[in-house]
């Protein structure tokens, strides 16, 4: 489900990644705000609306699965997932079960398919109640 002019959240402390993944998210039309870190993607979160957050794992300071636990939890809007990693191994863990994994590296089709899936895959699922959104 490519849904054009979708506002992502790219969250990413490798800047040549970033960059890169920016370029790639624009090109297939959709609208890609970057930092660098947890606390910068908090700040931006809070101040406009995103269809998708998409998350390196590994950070400095806030992990990307630390991110995303305190944005449901503090948020009232739901937001689509999608966490990377270049690490071998990650994706078994609690923390990333239930949003989408893409690995680094990977090819603008790749990062193509896994938008699409995360953004498919949160238009489909019901609507969280508060009790849900609570959990931890």
């Amino acid at each position: 489900m490519h849904v054009a002019g979708a506002r992502i959240l790219l969250v990413e402390d490798d800047p040549r990644v970033r960059t890169a993944t920016v370029d790639a998210l624009e090109d297939l039309d959709y609208e890609p705000v970057a930092c660098g870190s947890g606390a910068e993607a908090i700040a931006l979160f809070n101040a406009q609306e995103f269809d998708l957050v998409i998350s390196d794992v590994i950070m400095p300071e806030m992990t990307g699965p630390e991110l995303i636990r305190y944005l449901k939890r503090t948020s009232p809007r739901d937001f689509a997932v999608l966490f990377v990693t270049g690490y071998v191994g990650e994706g078994e863990s609690d923390d990333l079960r239930g949003s989408e994994l893409l690995r680094k590296p990977f090819t603008v089709g790749a990062l193509a398919n896994a938008v699409s899936t995360a953004l498919a895959r949160t238009a489909s699922e019901p609507p969280r109640t508060s009790a849900g959104a609570a959990r931890g």
